[in-house]
């Protein structure tokens, strides 16, 4: 009976070892990747030590973008899932833009320019009538306050520090709605623009700059995702997380050699 009593008692020991080891904590996160043998993220250094003159990570970008809930992790960039694209054409309505500018055509089928900046993207205000779009040039980025149907010229312009990379935004799933992130060159940006999204055009929209990494403007950052409290930018060589809550950053490099090959230890 005492010996029964005992297998019983480790039994449970076991299972509850078991269960404490397995529990997930509001960090973790299930990734899915089309990179072999890349099943999760493993938190390390940012480092150099490649040499930056070859083309060894050109096939290893890693472009971040939320499916269901999961940080998906893949190597093409999708323009219709809220990731900077600025050699793809944007269009809304008569206004679009790439690489080249910014533009509107009129009734005639002219276009008119609007700014010659690259254009990053575009952000639909609730109801249809007005839109943000994202612009960067050599002299930093700008919001552009646009309402259809008006003066292309009567416009409004919200300045950004450096030239913008990838935004956040992706049609309303952001805790909060008109509240997005934008990476530039030199730094990490939210914007609270919920008012104007919503139908405000009168209403502020403020811009706060984050502190970044010092390897910050080497990250090629590409593309970006929030999910719950973490925010997810890919980059050529890896992921960086930034936790909004406590404003911290992780860097999860991506080995070449298993990502692209698939050779696993």
């Amino acid at each position: 009976m005492k010996y029964l009593k005992k297998v019983v008692a480790i039994l449970v020991l076991s299972v509850l070892l078991t269960s404490c080891a397995n529990k997930k904590t509001e960090y973790d996160i299930r990734v899915i990747s089309t990179y072999p043998y890349l099943e999760g993220l493993s938190e390390g250094s940012y480092s150099q030590t490649q040499d930056d003159t070859n083309t060894l990570y050109e096939n290893c970008r890693c472009v971040v973008s939320e499916f269901y809930g999961n940080l998906l992790i893949t190597d093409k960039i999708s323009y219709e899932n809220s990731v900077s694209g600025v050699s793809y054409k944007i269009s809304f309505g008569n206004y679009w833009g790439d690489e080249t500018g910014f533009f509107r055509q009129d009734e005639n089928g002219d276009n008119e320019v609007i700014t010659t900046e690259s254009l990053v993207g575009i952000i639909p205000c609730a109801n249809g009538e007005a839109f943000l779009a994202i612009t960067g040039g050599i002299y930093g980025g700008k919001l552009n306050l646009i309402v259809c149907g008006e003066d292309a010229d009567n416009y409004e312009t919200v300045s950004l520090r450096g030239m913008p990379q990838a935004f956040s935004y992706a049609d309303g799933k952001e805790t909060e709605f008109g509240c997005f992130y934008i990476a530039t060159e030199k730094s990490l940006l939210r914007v609270n623009a919920s008012a104007y999204l919503n139908g405000d055009r009168n209403a502020e929209i403020t811009v706060k700059e984050y502190r970044v990494p010092k390897y910050w403007e080497n990250l090629e950052i590409n593309s970006m995702c929030l999910i719950g409290d973490m925010l997810y930018m890919g980059t050529q060589r890896g992921i960086l997380s930034f936790y909004t809550e406590l404003e911290r950053y992780a860097y999860y490099p991506v080995d070449y050699e298993t990502a692209i090959n698939g050779d696993a230890d």
